[in-house]
């Protein structure tokens, strides 16, 4: 098996996808995504850094990230299911789903 970055977000949609097959009575299927920040320079010589937020992040990004939020979603139903935040953020920045575009 071979891992290479943002495990979580396939697992929730493959499982969401083999309990809908199964024929396992669900309210809405599942899926998932993961953002990772990343602190690059704001130049070479200054000591401030600019976030980026990197969508599906690799195993390099995920390592190199000072913070994480992977978010699992039923589309229909517009509901969050799972939450999981890794890192140190602001209320402001977790409040908008970690720049995913919906609010926790």
């Amino acid at each position: 098996m071979e891992a290479g970055g943002a495990e979580l977000p396939a697992t929730v949609a493959a499982a969401s996808a083999a309990l809908a097959q199964a024929g396992v009575a669900m309210r809405d299927l599942v899926s998932a995504c993961s953002v990772t920040r990343v602190s690059s320079p704001a130049s070479s010589s200054a000591s401030t850094s600019i976030p980026t937020l990197l969508l599906d992040p690799t195993s390099a990004e995920e390592g190199a990230s000072d913070g994480g939020v992977t978010i699992a979603h039923m589309v229909t139903l517009g509901e969050a299911t799972q939450v999981v935040v890794t890192g140190s953020w602001d209320g402001d920045a977790l409040d908008d789903g970690g720049g995913l575009g919906f609010r926790v």
